[in-house]
């Protein structure tokens, strides 16, 4: 007799074998939410004035930079989000016979239905999250805004789950203080 738990993770790999590779957007989700975030931070500016439209978009940063420079009308400071490494997290692995037993919601039927799956794979997100600007006092409010977001730790809301939290492992000044007479200087702190 076969163990019922290995005949229903059977039964998953081949349903999944006929319908075919069904599309997450697992990563996408994950980064719209902390660009969002990130979209919520505002500054004061030198006139006691709060700037709340400090310009979000994912981007690595030399595409960032690029974005920069190619668009003219685009004023600093800005903040860019980026995926910066996926790494295996051993600590959270489940053996590959354990099946996960939800309910969603059926709309067409207006009935929550059981759905059985395999376990997720467990992995660690990272993030890079860039910050542009121009002037110093505005990077420090920036950078002091999404400090207070990670305090303790941000909690991740998404389609997937409501309790992941994210945390600050390390804050590093990229910028480039000296610049030639005719270039602008532009601070960035990661």
């Amino acid at each position: 007799m076969t163990n019922p738990l290995i005949q229903i993770r059977r039964d998953i790999q081949e349903m999944d074998l006929l319908k075919g590779h069904t599309k997450t957007d697992f990563y996408r989700e994950y980064t719209q939410f902390l660009i969002r975030k990130m979209g919520t931070i505002s500054i004061i500016d030198g006139e006691g004035k709060a700037m709340t439209d400090i310009p979000t978009f994912y981007a690595n940063p030399e595409r960032a930079i690029a974005k920069i420079h190619q668009d003219r009308n685009l004023v600093l400071p800005v903040i860019s989000v980026g995926i910066s490494d996926i790494d295996d997290d051993a600590d959270r692995r489940r053996t590959n016979m354990n099946i996960i037993v939800e309910t969603a919601w059926d709309k067409a039927l207006q009935r929550a239905q059981r759905v059985v799956s395999v376990a997720p794979k467990a992995v660690k997100l990272s993030f890079m999250i860039n910050i542009w600007s121009k002037y110093l006092e505005d990077m420090n409010q920036i950078v002091e805004n999404i400090q207070l977001l990670f305090n303790p730790s941000l909690d991740f809301r998404t389609e997937f789950s409501d309790y992941i939290q994210g945390f600050i492992t390390q804050v590093a000044d990229n910028s480039t203080v000296v610049v030639g007479d005719r270039q602008d200087r532009i601070l960035r702190r990661s």
